[in-house]
């Protein structure tokens, strides 16, 4: 997947992020400042202790647009878990995106 470090920006423009396996964050993982545009998040699974979101896991500043998070999972024992996006101490924006089919167990 996609990882963004604290103090780091990504623009990621009409891209995919597909079928990645880790236990926080698998599709991206944000602790900077991330920009998703034109972006299809799809098929990845998290399994984590800590902060678990199958397609997109926040901690810093996030936007969405014009995306789709869809068929990601996340299963988790920790502090919590989202199978789409996951935002902890963090912002979000989302805008003219879809999410769907978006798994959590556990």
């Amino acid at each position: 997947g996609v990882r963004v470090g604290i103090m780091a920006t990504l623009r990621l423009h009409q891209a995919h992020v597909q079928n990645n396996q880790a236990e926080d964050g698998a599709g991206v993982f944000n602790e900077g400042t991330l920009l998703l545009d034109g972006v299809t998040v799809s098929g990845n699974s998290a399994t984590g202790f800590g902060i678990a979101g199958g397609g997109v896991s926040s901690t810093g500043t996030l936007t969405l647009r014009n995306s789709t998070i869809s068929g990601n999972s996340a299963s988790t024992g920790g502090t919590g878990a989202a199978g789409g996006v996951f935002v902890q101490d963090g912002s979000a924006l989302i805008e003219a995106s879809t999410l769907t089919n978006n798994t959590v167990t556990g």
